[in-house]
């Protein structure tokens, strides 16, 4: 089965595609900043391995990637090379140097106001 990181996994997206990956039976590692709050012990609590990190924390990255195959993350507009921005690069890195390149990697970006792209990107 596909092992899954997802980054945020106590937000409302991130929150929402680890239910649907567990409830699909992958395997799911959720990086969260406080693994006692409610929904990271509900996460455990579906099965999910629930890691302790940050996106600013590159140990924390590469600890939660190993052995993941993909990764997914939702990254906020904080601006070019933001620090969230330049986490979910780290967590991509960390991943690809344990098990290779993905084949596919999904991100999702919120569009600030005025931008004329469109809401939803998918790079592949």
């Amino acid at each position: 089965m596909t092992t899954v990181l997802v980054i945020g996994a106590t937000g409302k997206q991130g929150g929402a595609v680890a239910d649907l990956l567990l409830q699909h039976g992958h395997d799911v590692t959720a990086l969260v900043r406080s693994p006692d709050s409610p929904p990271a012990l509900a996460l455990a609590a579906a099965g999910a391995r629930v890691v302790t990190g940050h996106l600013a924390d590159p140990a924390a990255l590469a600890g939660a990637a190993k052995g993941a195959d993909a990764v997914f993350g939702l990254s906020v507009p904080f601006g070019p090379g933001g620090k969230d921005a330049e986490g979910h690069r780290r967590a991509r890195r960390a991943r690809d140097r344990e098990r290779g390149p993905l084949h596919r990697s999904p991100h999702r970006r919120r569009l600030r106001p005025g931008d004329r792209r469109g809401g939803r990107e998918d790079h592949r």
